[in-house]
Formats: C-alpha cells, sequence, structure tokens
C-alpha cells in the first residue's frame, strides 16, 4: 500500500462523518465476542507464551481495549499483565529518550526497532495509561521508575500534500497520546496520594487538572466558559474525535473528585457546598451536551464516550438524591431532563455493561423521585446508596423502592420513621415512573421523547457479601469501587 494511501485511512475511522451505523443492533457486540475469542486462540496456536513478539503486544492490548465494551475486566486485569511482561522481556520499556539507543532487547532486528522506535514508544505508552487510568483499590503494575521510555509524538515523516495541502500546519494526530498520558499520570498522582478528602485537597487536584489541560496543543485546547473550541477543517475530523474524548475524561475526573467529597458534605452541612458540587454539575452537563453533538455518528461505541455518559449521569441523580434542598425548581427539572437524556444515550449504547448502568440510573431516578426534597442523607445512607450503585446485581434483587428505602435507613426502620418521612406524599413528586418525568424547555424539544422505562428487580434480598461485587467497575468507573468506599468516614459503619 502506498504512503499516501496509509495516511488517508489512518483515521479513517473518525474522519467518516457519511457513515451511519446501526444505533440499537447488538449484533456488533456479538461479532467482536466472536473475534475476540477467535483473536484468542490464534495467540495460543502461535505459542505466544513461549515467543515473546511485538505483535502479541499489539494483540493483547487492542484485546483489553475490546474488553472494556464486553464487561470482562478479570480477562482484561490478566491479559494486562500478560502484555507487559511481554513487553518487559522485549524491551520496548528500555528506549529511553529520541537521542538514546536501545539495549538488552531481545528483538533480533535492531534496525527495525530503530524504524519503528515511536510506534514501540507510543504501544508501551498505551499500557502506561490503561495501567494507571485503574480503580483506587486495585494498584498499579508499572511504577513510573521502572521504565525509561519517553513519549514521542512525531513520525519523523513528513505529510503528504494530497493531505495535508501545501501551506497548512497539520497537528499531529499523536499528540493526543502524549495529552491521555499526562491525564492519566496526573488522576493516578490523586489517587495515591490524597490521605484526607477535604475540600482544600479536591480543590488543588482541580488546579492540577486545570495546569494539566493548559499544556494541551490547541487543538485540543481546554476551553474556558467564554472561549470557542477551535474548529477543524474537513479532512481533520479525527481531531473532533479527540478532543471530545479527552475533554469527556477531564470532566469524568472532575466528577470523581467531587463524588469523593461529598460524605463531607453531608457530614458537615454548616460548611455548604463550597462551589465544588456546581463545578461537579458543570462538568456533568458538559459531557451530556458534547454528547448531543456527537462529534461522528458512530462516537457512542467508543468505550470512553459510555463510561462518560453513566458517570455524569449517575452523578446528577445523586446530587438531586444529596441536594436537592439546595436546588431551585429550574434546577431540579434541568438535572431530570438531563438524567432521562443520559439514559437515553447509554440504552443506545454497544457495550454489555450497559444493563447494568441502565438499572442504576433509572432506581436513582425512582429514588430521587419518592425522597421528599428534605429527606436527610447522612453519610451512613450515602456509603450504603454507592453501596448499590457499585453492585447492580443487589440492587436488583430489590423487589421495588420501599425495600431500597428499608436498606438504606436502616438505622430509622425499626421506628417506621423511614418510610414515612421518605415517602410523605406532601412533598414528594407524584409519579414514580422515570418516563412520566419531562424534560420541559431545558433541552431542545428533540429531547422531549427521552423517556424511558423503570428496571426489573428480583424478590430476595441477598447477603451484605454482595456489596462487594462492583459489576460497574468494569466500565472503569473508580469512584464506584468499593474499597474507595472503606475511605470514607471511620464513623461510618455497618
Amino acid at each position: 500500500m502506498a504512503d499516501d494511501h496509509i495516511c488517508k485511512i489512518r483515521f479513517l475511522q473518525e474522519s467518516l462523518p457519511s457513515y451511519r451505523s446501526s444505533l440499537l443492533s447488538r449484533v456488533p457486540t456479538e461479532l467482536c465476542r466472536i473475534w475476540c475469542e477467535a483473536a484468542l486462540k490464534e495467540l495460543g496456536y502461535a505459542n505466544y507464551l513461549s515467543k515473546p513478539s511485538i505483535s502479541t503486544v499489539q494483540t493483547l492490548v487492542i484485546l483489553n481495549i475490546v474488553h472494556k465494551n464486553l464487561g470482562e475486566s478479570c480477562r482484561e486485569y490478566t491479559l494486562h499483565g500478560l502484555a507487559v511482561n511481554i513487553a518487559r522481556l522485549i524491551g520496548i520499556d528500555r528506549l529511553g529518550g529520541r537521542s538514546d539507543r536501545p539495549s538488552n532487547c531481545l528483538l533480533k532486528d535492531t534496525g527495525l526497532i530503530r524504524k519503528n522506535e515511536n510506534v514501540y514508544r507510543r504501544l508501551w505508552w498505551t499500557l502506561v495509561i490503561c495501567d494507571w487510568m485503574t480503580v483506587w483499590s486495585r494498584p498499579i503494575s508499572m511504577h513510573p521508575d521502572s521504565f525509561t521510555t519517553v513519549l514521542e509524538t512525531e513520525d519523523g515523516e513528513e505529510v503528504p500534500p494530497i493531505i495535508a495541502g501545501e501551506d497548512k500546519h497539520i497537528p499531529s494526530p499523536f499528540e493526543y497520546h502524549k495529552a491521555m498520558a499526562q491525564l492519566a499520570a496526573t488522576m493516578q498522582n490523586h489517587a495515591r496520594s490524597i490521605n484526607e478528602w477535604t475540600t482544600v485537597a479536591v480543590r488543588a487536584s482541580f488546579e492540577e487538572l486545570d495546569s494539566v489541560a493548559a499544556t494541551f496543543p490547541p487543538h485540543l485546547s481546554y476551553p474556558g466558559t467564554d472561549e470557542s473550541v477551535l474548529e477543524v477543517e474537513q479532512g481533520l475530523e479525527w481531531i473532533h474525535v479527540q478532543r471530545s474524548l479527552i475533554f469527556n475524561c477531564l470532566d469524568c475526573w472532575h466528577i470523581n473528585l467531587c463524588v469523593a467529597l461529598i460524605p463531607q458534605l453531608l457530614g458537615n452541612p454548616a460548611t455548604g457546598e463550597d462551589g465544588v458540587q456546581q463545578s461537579g454539575i458543570s462538568c456533568a452537563k458538559a459531557i451530556l451536551s458534547r454528547r448531543y453533538h456527537d462529534p461522528c455518528p458512530h462516537f457512542h461505541k467508543f468505550w470512553a464516550t459510555t463510561c462518560s455518559t453513566v458517570t455524569a449521569a449517575i452523578f446528577l441523580a445523586l446530587d438531586l438524591i444529596c441536594f436537592r434542598h439546595h436546588r431551585s425548581s429550574a434546577e431540579v427539572a434541568e438535572e431530570k431532563a438531563l438524567i432521562l437524556f443520559g439514559i437515553y444515550l447509554v440504552e443506545r449504547t454497544c457495550t454489555d455493561t450497559r444493563h447494568d448502568a441502565l438499572l442504576v440510573l433509572r432506581r436513582l431516578v425512582e429514588l430521587s423521585n419518592v425522597l421528599r426534597p428534605r429527606q436527610f442523607i447522612d453519610q451512613k445512607v450515602f456509603v450504603r446508596l454507592m453501596k448499590l450503585v457499585a453492585s447492580p446485581k443487589l440492587w436488583a434483587s430489590f423487589s421495588d423502592t420501599e425495600v431500597t428505602l428499608r436498606f438504606l435507613f436502616a438505622d430509622l426502620s425499626s421506628t417506621g420513621e423511614a418510610s414515612k418521612s421518605a415517602l410523605d406524599h406532601d412533598e414528594q413528586i407524584q409519579s414514580t415512573d422515570a418516563g412520566d418525568v419531562t424534560c420541559g424547555n431545558i433541552l431542545p424539544n428533540t429531547l422531549s421523547r427521552f423517556a424511558t422505562v423503570t428496571g426489573e428487580a428480583g424478590d430476595l434480598l441477598p447477603l451484605e457479601d454482595d456489596l462487594f461485587s462492583s459489576e460497574l467497575i468494569d466500565m472503569s468507573l473508580p469512584w464506584l469501587d468499593p474499597g474507595s468506599l472503606m475511605a470514607f468516614p471511620n464513623e461510618v459503619s455497618f
């Protein structure tokens, strides 16, 4: 294949605005699962455990990214460790900087290493990014001091005029890789260094995120409230996709930090929200706004897109439940409309984990509908709620909202106060069906059709051991990790 043809198809997936995929079809997911199984069998036939090779590492990396959509976190975690170890055997963790030369490599063709050195750098850093963007209770496999490979963003090849034009500067598509590496390093630093969740610590983390975003190249710039996003020219639509993905990752982590602070806000009502919660709401709105203006017809197929959508919708639902008394009626209506829009979007994703996410979102909507606006949610109730959110199978076993209320307000259930106060008909919303909540004029009129139906539930209440089967971790929502719940205030006990 000629070089100009390679450049044309390199970002084909991101640059085909005319391509229309079937949004509701489940066939792509099934085909993807079959393809993954076939790829694993081929690896076995190639005796990949005894013959370290670059192609094996590349295959395992692709499989792991695909597994996020299939919701197979155990296999993903195992294969990730295998890919890292094979990569170390080959030596792509010791490539150093551009001026360095690799040593102690098992690759026989050192000329091949020199020719494709930056490809190997990006391959290694793909492993690093996946490793560092992990749940809080899971230790990283790739410590920063354990490798020397520096990520480069230039290919060293000229972009053909037929693609770039003679007088135009075309940004490197690999700048996105570098930006994601910076973000992953920042996230890992936050997850491992914050020992006490305080407003000061969270605000400092916000500032660090802003500093990282400020270093992004112009085409990936993170605009302020009054700034316009850099426009891109025809033929470079992949920039839209990269920008949207990295914006979503930034906002998701911002939301994660906000969620970690909620127990303190609930434990000290006198301190108020101090703007932190509002900043999380702004990030959730930004994520859903980007989804409303998807940069390409198949943007919903990206795992990170589904993850960010679920994060935004769950956070807005938690805000309604915990801080509704701080919101005006217009703000409440807006958040409900956005949550329904999030449900609509998740319904149309191709990830298998969407089923758990939909159940959680629908149950949260039901719960917010029956709770009194001023029903007090304390730290204990919130931690119980987060355990339900993290364990969809557990929540699905609750026969109705009344069972959920008894679980959340267990300390009051013996006196009957929980049911009486939570289900006070003088102040509750009339319908518990999420489909009855209208979007009003908050979003464009086309969003008024984004209604949904309630989820199904079983009859039995399982043991509390099931609280630690966090299925939504498959979507890498670290703040749903039961391990992180243990870091909440010590006085919260069961």
